[in-house]
């Protein structure tokens, strides 16, 4: 096993995550260490090229903060503050890169805190984020490789 994940979508696609554990150590080492997990995932509302899956166990600490500029097959994490109730944390996917991330805590932009890249074929990836778009919410798991 390496510091590498994997993405599989229930309607079809697999990609393959670079972790970023020099730009990210403290969140890199947390979303690996809860591996393997599933989840749904959707279309963010307002954010541009972007699909999240909300996961309660994330424990996100601030850092490598991307507010505009995040590029195509980015992995964040979603920041919800301690004690907040109705929300939580969820790792978020860009599938284009129009992506300006917010959030109702911070409707001027929250940072999207970067651990990882996906790597290989993102016009596929691209294709995967507007089919949940189009068609709705799925089921994606997430595996260590």
């Amino acid at each position: 096993m390496g510091d590498y994940i994997k993405l599989i979508f229930e309607r079809g696609g697999e990609f393959k995550a670079r972790v970023l554990r020099d730009r990210a150590p403290t969140n890199s080492q947390m979303v690996l260490d809860l591996l393997p997990f599933e989840g749904e995932v959707c279309h963010g509302m307002f954010s541009g090229e972007m699909c999240f899956c909300k996961y309660e166990k994330l424990h996100v600490v601030k850092e490598n903060p991307k507010v505009l500029g995040v590029p195509a097959g980015a992995l964040g994490l979603e920041y919800v503050p301690e004690g907040t109730t109705g929300f939580m944390p969820g790792i978020l996917i860009a599938y284009g890169p129009k992506v300006r991330f917010g959030t109702p805590f911070t409707p001027d932009g929250e940072p999207f805190y970067v651990f990882g890249q996906i790597e290989g074929d993102l016009n596929a990836l691209y294709r995967v984020g507007r089919r949940i778009h189009e068609q709705g919410v799925e089921k994606i798991r997430f595996e260590r490789v």
